[in-house]
């Protein structure tokens, strides 16, 4: 019976943030080249979560809902 299904480097390398410190609007950097926004929207839901991804020939905005 196999017990931990974890890689020992994966287990190391997990990006942990603290979601409360997030700012409407603020890019934060979660590595080099991804940033992760708080986007605000005008509706009751008020904010959805996109990335920016900086490329050689300028930026990509990724909504993953």
């Amino acid at each position: 019976m196999i017990k931990n299904l974890q890689h020992p480097v994966a287990a190391d390398t997990s990006l942990q943030f603290e979601l409360d410190d997030i700012q409407l609007g603020q890019p934060r950097e979660v590595c080099p080249g991804i940033w992760w926004v708080k986007l605000p929207i005008p509706t009751p839901m008020n904010s959805v979560n996109v990335y920016l991804l900086e490329d050689c020939g300028g930026w990509t905005l990724i909504d993953t809902g």
